[in-house]
């Protein structure tokens, strides 16, 4: 069986895949060269997972953060900072509405940070926004693939 922070990370790709916004192109891993053809287009990525003994329900099954990250990029001057309020729009109603997901982290997700950054590429503007997401869930020492 899949580590539960690889196991969020695909409920997480799934959740957002087929938003109006960016449709199918939903990658796994951050982008670094974004081609026109695929703007916009997010990635969804775990960035850190963080144990935690003292909320755990016993000393051996710590409560786990995993911060996963979904960043939307978009390539285009007409409308790029309106395109990315909504993919954060579509992404964060995507994630908290489906079922699948909530189960997976016993409907304990928070919303974290979101940053937006643009860049000049050269004839198109390229924007990224970050939305940030701690998903909590307890799993027993030596055992990173089962949910206590």
């Amino acid at each position: 069986m899949a580590h539960y922070r690889e196991q969020l990370r695909k409920a997480t790709i799934t959740a957002v895949t087929g938003l109006t916004t960016t449709s199918t192109r939903v990658e796994s891993a951050p982008v670094y060269n974004l081609a026109d053809d695929m703007s916009p287009t997010l990635a969804v990525w775990a960035r850190r997972s963080t144990p935690d003994y003292e909320a755990g329900q016993m000393q051996c099954a710590p409560q786990w953060a995993v911060e996963i990250i979904v960043e939307g990029y978009v390539k285009t001057f007409a409308g790029l900072l309106d395109t990315l309020d909504d993919i954060a729009s579509e992404v964060e109603t995507a994630i908290y509405s489906n079922s699948a997901l909530l189960a997976l982290c016993n409907n304990y997700i928070e919303l974290g940070e979101q940053n937006i950054e643009t860049d000049i590429d050269g004839d198109k503007a390229l924007g990224k926004i970050e939305l940030v997401f701690n998903m909590y869930y307890h799993a027993a020492e030596g055992s990173p693939d089962v949910k206590v």
